[in-house]
């Protein structure tokens, strides 16, 4: 992991590959914990303690290990949701930029050829026809 990763994007590019970059971590999380675990944890520790005198401990040991790196697995998934939120919300804060620029650009042109039809010739303006 390099600085470069984590300075704030700039660019739209930037930000669709952050938000991809996130979307795939979820994924690849979800997809380590059923293919790599093989099992959803569920933990009675009331059972836990009635059979820990008798039980194997390196079996215990091994399952909360197991739960350990699901739990990882998870906060790594929770970190990613939290950035890929963010992220979207850039993503259409900046769509809602461009478009209020693209509006504003389009409404200046009309102005500015409303403006110049106003001064123009009856001939430039088309009204008349040229001799």
């Amino acid at each position: 992991t390099t600085s470069e990763e984590y300075k704030m994007p700039t660019s739209m590019k930037q930000l669709e590959q952050r938000y991809t970059i996130a979307c795939d971590n979820i994924r690849d999380a979800k997809d380590y914990i059923q293919a790599q675990l093989f099992m959803s944890i569920e933990f009675n520790v009331e059972e836990f303690y009635e059979s820990l005198p008798t039980a194997d401990l390196d079996v215990y040991e091994a399952k909360f290990r197991v739960m350990e790196e699901a739990k990882n697995q998870c906060d790594r998934s929770i970190r990613s949701e939290r950035s890929r939120r963010q992220l979207a919300l850039q993503i259409e804060a900046r769509k809602n930029e461009e478009k209020q620029k693209d509006e504003r650009m389009r409404v200046h042109k009309e102005e500015r050829r409303q403006k110049r039809l106003s001064i123009a010739s009856p001939y430039q303006r088309g009204k008349i026809n040229q001799p």
